[in-house]
């Protein structure tokens, strides 16, 4: 009987099974022992070559052996020439090839036969179970990025290969997918390429999809680290710290980093105006009386090709002089009695010399003295205050002429000295800086230029209780 064997492809390993043996024995000196490989506890595959081994026992020459399926005889072994020792036992085989066999159980039976007239016979039976084999999905590998966390920047190849092992399949397409954008290679191996730069930088994932030509996918992912540089700026001037007065001019100058970006604009931002510089490089001008003195900071900000985009700051001193104004101060008298009226100027930075004139109600109140009811501010020039005989009631002219500019003091003060001869209530006291006044509103340096801008003059009461 092993003159078969060695055409069978089959490796056998034995496995026993357990709990599907009839063993019925027709007569006492024949028993038959099936068993299978693959174990027929287990499901088998379609298509998988099932090895029967029926070990027979018989104290009789056995004169063949019967192999059923299904109740089907599908092969017979016959020995008539063995000379069987009492109790002997006897290995017969035969290979089922379960190429297109119906999914589902099937019965395996196995009868032996001795030479006894009759024979006497023995059978055992086993179930199997015959269903779908697994697929074997292709596999695939991402070679380039060649490992793991592998930096990337700007545009980047993916390398990809991969192998059916479905029997008869091949390679129809491989899917490479990076960032939510796929590409598709319809052979077995290959190159894609992705840009990054529209990805935030950090890991981003590759995954690769081999699809065989019978529709069984593998896949295989690979981790990158995007890692694409913003552009750079620099605010070149003013330097850093440095004082700033009225309009001021700020230049930048950026750079970009990812392979063949450019730089498109940059946004300089100052006192809560932005303006535009085109290009990389440019110079774009502030109003600095726009925000209040001390720092300030101005922000650029350049964008590239990609709309990517990087940040400067700097940090400056606004330090524009005081608005100059000059005002009477309000004040409160008692009818009757005599009360001072300031006129405060606030800033006289650069000032030399003035001139104004001064109105009053004359039937509210009435100068003091004369001549002498002008008296000197704090840090006016000694000596320089005129109150010309005036013509006109409730008009007063003055006038300060000087080569030197005033102290360094922020703040001068003039004094007009008056009595409340009216009835109660509010009176005004007012400079008139109007074109046709006495004597002309006018604020000078030492060179008796106007002073730019001219303060603002700024109109007070005087209050009889």
């Amino acid at each position: 009987m092993r003159k078969y064997l060695w055409m069978l492809p089959v490796v056998m390993v034995m496995v026993v099974l357990v709990g599907c043996h009839s063993n019925v024995t027709e007569v006492a000196n024949v028993t038959v022992a099936v068993t299978t490989t693959p174990d027929a506890a287990n499901p088998i595959d379609q298509g998988t070559a099932v090895n029967i081994r029926a070990e027979v026992t018989s104290t009789e020459d056995i004169a063949k052996v019967e192999f059923r399926i299904d109740n089907q005889l599908v092969g017979t072994r016959l020995d008539p020439a063995s000379l069987v020792v009492t109790a002997a036992t006897t290995t017969y085989t035969h290979v089922w090839d379960t190429t297109g066999v119906a999914l589902g159980q099937h019965t395996i039976e196995v009868k032996a036969y001795d030479t006894s007239e009759p024979a006497n016979t023995g059978t055992d039976t086993v179930t199997v179970n015959v269903v779908t084999p697994p697929t074997a999905p292709p596999t695939v590998a991402i070679t380039k990025p060649a490992a793991d966390g592998t930096e990337v920047s700007g545009n980047f190849d993916v390398d990809v290969e991969a192998t059916a092992n479905e029997p008869g399949a091949t390679i129809a397409k491989i899917d490479v997918t990076f960032a939510g954008t796929t590409k598709t290679l319809t052979d077995a191996c290959g190159t894609v390429n992705f840009n990054s730069i529209p990805v935030p930088n950090g890991n981003q994932e590759i995954t690769a999809v081999a699809t065989d030509s019978l529709d069984v996918t593998g896949s295989a992912t690979r981790t990158v680290n995007v890692n694409n540089p913003p552009p750079t700026v620099a605010i070149t001037a003013p330097a850093a710290g440095a004082e700033v007065i009225g309009d001021f001019d700020v230049t930048v100058a950026a750079d970009a980093h990812t392979p063949g970006a450019t730089i498109t604009k940059v946004d300089v931002t100052f006192g809560g105006t932005t303006r535009t510089v085109n290009g990389d490089t440019g110079t774009v001008t502030f109003d600095s009386t726009t925000v209040a003195n001390g720092a300030q900071t101005i922000t650029a900000v350049a964008t590239d090709s990609n709309g990517k985009t990087g940040q400067a700051t700097r940090n400056v001193t606004v330090n524009n002089p005081t608005p100059f104004t000059v005002g009477v101060e309000n004040v409160t008298v008692a009818s009757g009695a005599d009360v001072i009226v300031p006129i405060v100027m606030s800033d006289t930075t650069g000032v030399a010399g003035f001139g104004m004139t001064i109105n009053y109600d004359q039937t509210k109140l009435e100068l003091v003295g004369g001549d002498a009811a002008i008296v000197k501010g704090a840090a006016v020039p000694a000596g320089a205050l005129l109150l010309p005989n005036t013509a006109t009631p409730g008009v007063i002219r003055v006038a300060v002429a000087g080569t030197t500019n005033f102290n360094a003091a922020e703040q001068e003060i003039l004094t007009i000295a008056f009595k409340a001869i009216g009835a109660a209530g509010p009176t005004a006291v007012d400079i008139d800086d109007t074109a046709g006044a006495p004597t002309r509103f006018e604020f000078v340096n030492a060179m008796a230029t106007p002073i730019d801008p001219q303060p603002t003059a700024v109109d007070g009461t005087v209050t009889i209780q």
